[in-house]
């Protein structure tokens, strides 16, 4: 868990069913084709919140993936979310990023906030060195984003994740414990 500026940031807890559930009400039709935050209405059920939570909890408890909530200090709301997943240890100490928020929250610098966040937890609490994301190319925002928090390109990395059943490039960008440590 930890705290931003306007987000707290953790896991699901059995009392957030009603909030996640009009989280995804409230999220506007798709904007483009990186929004892909919404879950079906037949799927925004009790029992599939729960699989959430053991899945996430089962993920962090072998130190493989750590999945952070946002919720918003003065609402109460969630406005999205991140991951650290992927997490190599011994030599390594690396992480993947992944962040998203609802589309009904975008513009607002809550991206910046959540991935920052995630980031700082990453090499404080969790002792990584390197963070990665890997982006679609053509998925200027997240790049942006990634730029502005301060992450460094280091190519294409072909064919590195399926999505819907087709192989795809992403770009490569990191950001290094030590990056922080010069700042």
């Amino acid at each position: 868990m930890f705290d931003t500026n306007r987000l707290i940031n953790r896991s699901f807890i059995e009392t957030d069913f009603q909030i996640w559930k009009s989280a995804h009400l409230c999220v506007l039709p798709k904007q483009n084709d990186f929004d892909d935050a919404m879950i079906s209405k037949e799927k925004l059920t009790k029992d599939f919140f729960d699989k959430i939570r053991e899945t996430d909890r089962v993920q962090a408890e072998i130190d493989h993936t750590y999945t952070f909530y946002s919720f918003s200090k003065d609402e109460n709301i969630l406005v999205g979310g991140s991951q650290l997943w992927s997490v190599q240890r011994h030599e390594c100490q690396r992480a993947t990023l992944g962040f998203w928020v609802f589309n009904n929250h975008w513009r607002k610098g809550y991206g910046l906030e959540i991935a920052w966040g995630t980031i700082l937890f990453g090499f404080n609490i969790l002792k990584l060195n390197r963070i990665e994301a890997e982006i679609l190319p053509e998925n200027k925002p997240s790049i942006a984003l990634c730029e502005k928090l301060g992450m460094t390109s280091e190519g294409i990395r072909r064919e590195a994740l399926q999505i819907d059943g087709k192989w795809r490039d992403h770009v490569v960008y990191s950001i290094l414990k030590s990056d922080l440590d010069h700042n």
